[in-house]
């Protein structure tokens, strides 16, 4: 997976964090020293950056057959 990938990975990521925060689903820890929201990113990052990465390779193997 390449880094422009991986960006957009950690921006769908925030803006599921912003939607929950928004939602009232997670504490909004602006300006504060909680990390709460940055372990939502974390956890979610890895589990699209895990699936993510596996569809791509499927993708690709997929095209060179």
């Amino acid at each position: 997976m390449i880094e422009k990938d991986i960006d957009a990975i950690r921006d769908t990521a925030m803006e599921i964090v912003d939607r929950f925060v928004l939602d009232g689903l997670c504490p909004d820890c602006t300006d504060t020293n909680d990390d709460t929201e940055f372990q939502y990113q974390d956890i979610i990052t890895d589990i699209l950056h895990s699936r993510l990465s596996h569809l791509t390779y499927w993708y690709f193997l997929k095209e060179e057959s």
